[in-house]
């Protein structure tokens, strides 16, 4: 369906192209630069349509170039997760969601998972949180904190009960996960 809709809309391009070749010839009747300068562009549209209809009705095979012609295979999506051990119970969180936990459930960020398997080259950053006798600290994996360790200036709303979790591989930001806090 998808080369159908490409193959129609070079035909309906070439169409235009072919037009435009038409009314600049009757334009260059009337005023010659006016009517070249169209004729030029014209010819321009009808050579980049002739380039792009190139791909979608050409086809090649080994035996006259060597190479095949494929379709792009659709992008395979990254999906990372964040183990988190909250009170001996493992969770698994995926970027951009959120899980819900207690003022008194002790937390553990255990590590980071790329499509379901680990991913020990990420780290994680818990935001307002600062392991004890680790001020600068820039993994959070492997401590252990509860809701009372983190600083409420770093809360991601306004009742000071949802902080971020980031998930970083060296400088890039892989994600991020929510920790809402209940009353």
């Amino acid at each position: 369906m998808e080369i159908l809709a490409d193959r129609l809309s070079i035909l309906i391009g070439a169409g235009i192209a072919i037009l435009c070749l038409l009314v600049s010839t009757v334009l260059f009747r009337i005023n010659k630069r006016k009517g070249s300068v169209a004729f030029f562009l014209s010819f321009l549209l009808a050579l980049l349509l002739g380039y792009y209809a190139f791909l979608p009705f050409m086809k090649s095979s080994s035996s006259e170039c060597g190479m095949y012609l494929h379709p792009v295979p659709p992008s395979v999506s990254t999906i990372y997760s964040v183990a988190v051990d909250v009170d001996g119970e493992l969770l698994l969180v995926e970027a951009d969601d959120f899980i819900e936990v207690g003022r008194t459930n002790q937390i553990t960020v255990l590590g980071v998972k790329k499509n379901g398997k680990d991913f020990p080259e990420a780290r994680v950053n818990v935001i307002g949180f600062t392991p004890q006798g680790k001020p600068n600290a820039i993994n959070d994996i492997g401590a252990p904190f509860v809701w009372k360790d983190m600083q409420q200036r770093f809360a991601d709303d306004v009742d000071k009960r949802v902080f971020r979790a980031e998930m970083w591989e060296e400088d890039s930001l892989l994600g991020e996960i929510y920790l809402k806090f209940s009353h």
